[in-house]
Parts: C-alpha cells; sequence; structure tokens
C-alpha cells in the first residue's frame, strides 16, 4: 500500500473520507486505495474469572494495523453477543446479571476494515453463596468442629471460613477442610460463614 503525505495550511481545516489528520502540524495522509488488511486487535488487562454480582470488569486493548497508525484505529464493543458500537480503552461492563458473559473488542481501520477474529474476554458472575457443612463432636473435655465448604465457581481448597463462638468472631480466617479444637464453656454456639 502507498501512502502519501502532504502538508496542509495551518488555518486549514478539512473532513474528507480517507485523510487522517496526523499530529498538531495538521500533516495530512491517505490511505492507498488497495487496503484490505484488516486491522488485529488484543486484550491488554486480565479480568477474574468469576465475580460478585455488583462488580464492574474493566478491560484494556489495543490494535495493530499495516497501513493505519495504532493511535488512528477506532474500536468498537459487543457485549454478549450485541451489536458492535463504538468504544475506547479501557471499556467498562457491569454490573451483569447472574451466569456467562462476554466481551467482544475490535478494531477498525482508517479504510473500514474491521478485524475478522475480534478479541474476546470471559466472565462468571457468581451471585449464589458458596454453602457450608458443620460436622461438631464434643466430648466432656473439648468441642471438634470439623466444616466444609463448596461453591458453583470456587475450588474448595479457594475457599475460606470466618468462624465464631456466641457471635464472637475468631481473629483469624481459616481453610477448608478444618477441625478446630477449643474447649469453650457450656452452652455455646458455633458459626461458620464463607
Amino acid at each position: 500500500m502507498s501512502m502519501q503525505t502532504t502538508r496542509a495550511p495551518r488555518a486549514a481545516v478539512a473532513v474528507l473520507a480517507g485523510l487522517v489528520v496526523m499530529g498538531s502540524g495538521l500533516s495530512v495522509a491517505t490511505a492507498g486505495p488497495g487496503d484490505a488488511v484488516p486491522p488485529q486487535t488484543a486484550i491488554t488487562t486480565s479480568v477474574p474469572e468469576v465475580v460478585g454480582p455488583h462488580d464492574v470488569v474493566s478491560v484494556g486493548f489495543l490494535g495493530a494495523d499495516d497501513a493505519t497508525a495504532p493511535t488512528m484505529l477506532s474500536f468498537e464493543c459487543a457485549v454478549d453477543g450485541s451489536p458492535f458500537t463504538s468504544c475506547t480503552s479501557p471499556v467498562t461492563a457491569g454490573p451483569n446479571a447472574s451466569g456467562s458473559h462476554q466481551l467482544a473488542v475490535r478494531a477498525r481501520d482508517h479504510a473500514g476494515n474491521a478485524d475478522l477474529a475480534p478479541a474476546t474476554v470471559n466472565w462468571i458472575v457468581d451471585d449464589q453463596p458458596p454453602t457450608v457443612q458443620l460436622d461438631p463432636t464434643s466430648t466432656q473435655q473439648q468441642v471438634m468442629v470439623s466444616f466444609r465448604g463448596s461453591d458453583d465457581h470456587t475450588r474448595p481448597e479457594d475457599l475460606s471460613f470466618e468462624c465464631a463462638v456466641d457471635q464472637t468472631r475468631l481473629s483469624t480466617p481459616l481453610v477448608e477442610p478444618t477441625n478446630f479444637h477449643w474447649c469453650p464453656p457450656s452452652p455455646f454456639q458455633f458459626g461458620s460463614a464463607l
């Protein structure tokens, strides 16, 4: 593709199809008629695999093209298969409904070519609390409480628990599975939450 550059007068302001104003010196570059190569798009930020129902996901992205400078590319975004609309990096999505979500981003060059394989990022909104199972046993000298948890989107080894005795929170979050030993005054109440 050939690129022609001409210097426009400082006072000139023109909006013409196929022209790109580059910098404050008003250099005008025209894209050659043979630009049929679409730009490429890349996601530049990581997104948590699972988020809560009130969370907002922020996604950064950039593009590259054979003829259009990266700073001159435009971008279009679509959430969950909706129509593409103009966007800038970073774009935010959410809060979203419970379930799986996808953001697709595509770059568009000055010849009008759009990335044919938009960059995508996926996440899950989890609005269901995990479950906790307590298995208390006691003797006259001590109480032992075993507990474990499960969640639709979190591995058991990644869960942590907050425990309380008689509604007094214990100072250290615990990891599942845990056997917790102590000798409380009687009667007592033990509680555990994720």
